[in-house]
Formats: structure tokens, sequence, C-alpha cells
């Protein structure tokens, strides 16, 4: 039998307007420590994981020997090292999370340029024409997509490409449902909520690309598939990978146990993951 608990919609409700009008914490800086936290396991978790669909986008560029790149959200550093591999040029990766950076200078450091700062922010104290090449991977919902999109067209050199690779909100749908499902039982234990731009699709990408007055050469879909034992197996892939960093800051201490308790218990029972198919 599932064990289910009364929803307080209303208090969810009104417990959200309360932080966002009194004690709002923006999402970047805990998302931040929740990526510091992650740091030495997270190639392992994520990017080894995810290694082919990045590699497809890398593979679809066009890099000469003398192309300046730049790779924002660069975490540890992979996609940054691979297009350094291809040119000569000047290369720079920006990420917000020394942590990840630490690792990205300890494995690529003596070739690439580190940058410890929001990769909006970079941009807008970049000039303009700066780089041929603009990577983002993975990273696009921790920003204001279009406004970084409009940067990235601004700092590129005529004739300069971007290629960005992102989850879409439907990658973690099941995820966030179950996700407010359980801060729904008891609304109060909520610190602080997730404010990101997950993208629905590729059009939803590509409109604001050609609305920044990008024109695009090329889209594509893609999907992975995360296998999982059980419920808290599904909670730890997601808090080792990056999916839900930074949750655990969003939640009052006290309530975190219950969390770790009850949203697996949904996920296995009540809203079971489609992408974190459960054997």
């Amino acid at each position: 039998m599932i064990k289910t608990y009364r929803k307080k919609w209303i208090r969810l409700g009104l417990q959200i307007i309360i932080i966002y009008l009194f004690k709002e914490e923006k999402t970047l800086k805990i998302v931040e420590k929740g990526y510091n936290k992650l740091a030495s396991g997270y190639d392992e978790a994520w990017t080894n994981h995810i290694r082919n669909l990045t590699d497809d986008m890398i593979n679809k560029l066009s890099i000469s020997k003398d192309t300046d790149c730049l790779d924002l959200f660069c975490g540890t550093g992979y996609v940054t090292n691979k297009v350094a591999q291809l040119t000569k040029g000047k290369v720079t990766g920006v990420d917000a999370s020394m942590k990840m950076l630490k690792v990205a200078n300890d494995n690529f450091g003596d070739r690439i340029e580190f940058v410890h700062s929001d990769s909006l922010e970079f941009l807008k104290n970049e000039p303009s024409n700066s780089y041929d090449l603009v990577t983002c991977a993975w990273a696009l919902c921790y920003s204001k997509p279009y406004q970084l999109i409009k940067q990235i067209k601004r700092v590129l050199r005529p004739g300069g490409i971007v290629a960005i690779i992102d989850n879409s909100l439907y990658s973690v749908w099941e995820m966030l449902v179950a996700m407010i499902h359980t801060v729904a039982e008891e609304p109060k234990m909520l610190k602080y909520f997730y404010r990101l731009n997950e993208l629905a699709n590729k059009k939803s990408l590509t409109i604001r690309m050609r609305f920044a007055g990008l024109k695009v050469i090329e889209s594509w879909d893609g999907e992975k598939t995360y296998y999982a034992k059980n419920g808290k197996d599904v909670i730890k892939r997601i808090l080792s990978t990056g999916a839900f960093s930074g949750c655990k800051y969003f939640i009052k201490k006290e309530y975190y146990i219950q969390v770790l308790e009850r949203f697996p218990f949904l996920v296995e029972n009540v809203y079971p993951l489609q992408g974190s198919c459960l054997d």
C-alpha cells in the first residue's frame, strides 16, 4: 500500500511568496555551493556518462589552428580541453565554482586560462568581437538564456560560431514534480527555491538564438538514460550529477533527512522517473 500525505498547496504558495518577497537568495550562489561540494566526483558521475553527446557537439565544429575560443560554465574543463586540442589560439574557460575550476586547472591549466566568474557577468565585461568560437555545455539553465545568447552574439567575431548543448525541461520533469509534491507535504521545510531557466526543447533555444541575431546552422536532439536500482539510488545520482545541485541548501536543515526519505519513496512508487529507469 502506497503511503500518501495531504498536500498543502495553499501553504506552499504562501511560503514561496514570503521567500520571494523577503528572504530570497540568488539561485546561482546556492548552485555554486552545490557544485563546489560535488566537484571531486563530477566527472565520474556526469562528464563520463554524457561524454558521447558532448563529443557529438564538439565534432560538429569547424576549428582552425588560430581559433580563439571561450567555454562558458566550463566546470572541470572537459569541453575546454577538447577544444584546446584543436587550436593553437587562445582558449579561455569560465565558471563560478572555485572547486570545479581547481579540477580543471589541475588537469589542463598549463594550456588553458581558467577564470572564476559568473559567465553572464564575464561576457558583459568582454569587448565586442573577441572570440571565434563560444561553447556552453550543460549549464544554460543556470543563467538567463536570452541575455547570455545576446552577449555571446556581441563578443563573437564576424563568422564566429556558438555551440550550446543542454538538458531540456522535460529531462528533469519527473524529478521536479516529485520534489514539488515532497515539499507540498510540509511547505515550511522550504528555505529557498530554484529559479532555473530550463528550456522546453531545441525549438525554444533556436528561437532565442534567432532573436539575438544568430543564424542557426544545425540543431539536433539526443538522449541518455540513467539506470537506478531504487528511489534512493535515484536521489544519489541526482545529487552527484548536479541535476539538482545545491538542493540541500534550499531545504531547512531539520527537514533534510525527511526529504532524503520521502523524495525517493515518491519517485519509486508515485511519480516514477522515465529518464532514470528503475530496475
